[in-house]
């Protein structure tokens, strides 16, 4: 069973500042190795959720 994982326009915003960042100061190559890293880990996420440690968002 499968999860949708649902991300927000900031969350979006934020991840495209990030790989910009990552781009410009280590280039395209280590923005592409982030961006692979990021939809692995939300592709985990999908599948088995609670494999990570719960945060309190408080």
């Amino acid at each position: 069973m499968t999860y949708e994982v649902v991300i927000s326009e900031a969350a979006t915003e934020t991840f495209q500042d990030i790989r910009i960042q990552v781009e410009n100061r280590w280039g395209a190559k280590y923005a592409d190795q982030f961006e692979e890293r990021v939809a692995h880990v939300l592709e985990i996420i999908s599948s088995a959720p609670f494999v990570f440690k719960l945060i309190a968002l408080t």
